[in-house]
């Protein structure tokens, strides 16, 4: 049997797969302290996709008046942007249950929650890598671990998977 009639016969089960590692992903850390930092004050910082939903959530609503305020009414209104993230994890929820069901929605959930993932994640590691005073400011203090890398390349193998079995 070919890897395409495999993937073919699975695909059901390879995107549940898929959705529910999205899920699990989504709590293990994202973020860690950078071990290279020695300070005295050292903690050890360690942020998953959910801590990092409602640390936000407090750094929005307090750093939002102080844009305004400067006159970034635009930026500040992009902050709210990042209230997406919790949306994450319940669309993949969303996804699993379609495609366990059966639906004929699941297919349509299924391209929403690989693209979603890739955009949000990707998005946020190109403004960190090719921002010179983000990257140094992010890289200084923390890293990405293997929880980001892990949400992203599944949703990335999501997409593929999609692209894969589409019929013609």
């Amino acid at each position: 049997m070919t890897l395409m009639k495999q993937l073919n016969k699975y695909k059901q089960t390879i995107l549940m797969t898929l959705s529910l590692i999205l899920i699990i992903g989504f709590f293990i850390p994202w973020v860690v302290d950078n071990p290279s930092n020695e300070t005295f004050a050292k903690s050890d910082i360690s942020m998953s996709g959910y801590k990092i939903f409602t640390g936000y959530h407090e750094l929005a609503s307090t750093f939002k008046p102080l844009v305004e305020a400067l006159g970034y009414p635009k930026i500040a209104f992009l902050l709210n942007l990042g209230y997406v993230l919790i949306l994450l994890p319940f669309s993949s929820l969303v996804a699993l249950v379609f495609n366990g069901l059966r639906l004929k929605h699941a297919l349509v959930a299924n391209w929403v929650v690989y693209i979603t993932h890739t955009i949000i994640l990707f998005s946020t590691f190109l403004v960190i890598v090719l921002f010179k005073d983000l990257r140094i400011l992010f890289y200084s203090l923390l890293s990405f671990t293997a929880g980001f890398y892990l949400v992203l390349v599944v949703a990335i193998l999501g997409i593929a998977v999609l692209i894969l079995t589409r019929k013609k």
